[in-house]
């Protein structure tokens, strides 16, 4: 299990569209710093459906005022249930 970490705006890149090549079923996802951006997406439900999980960085998505944006698929983490999501997973990658 892979927790690929997204900090780039899928609106100036396609982040998204390109780790959807990557992802394997069991893969985790986790949006942070301008990645939280891309919530609203399209491409972030079939992102969702590639993968076990799609997780935002609160702390980002609050300091961007996009917290009200939030799509109900996705679940909000903090700085702790950030280390513990590389706690769960074999290796980290950044996307």
């Amino acid at each position: 299990m892979i927790l690929h970490t997204v900090n780039k705006s899928a609106y100036s890149t396609n982040v998204l569209t390109d780790l959807a090549q990557f992802l394997a079923k069991s893969d985790l996802v986790l949006l942070i710093e301008d990645g939280v951006l891309g919530l609203n997406h399209s491409d972030l439900i079939s992102l969702n459906e590639s993968c076990s999980g799609v997780y935002a960085l609160d702390p980002d998505i609050k300091a961007r005022g996009i917290d009200t944006h939030v799509p109900d698929f996705v679940t909000c983490i903090d700085y702790e249930g950030f280390v513990d999501l590389t706690l769960r997973c074999h290796s980290v990658r950044n996307t």
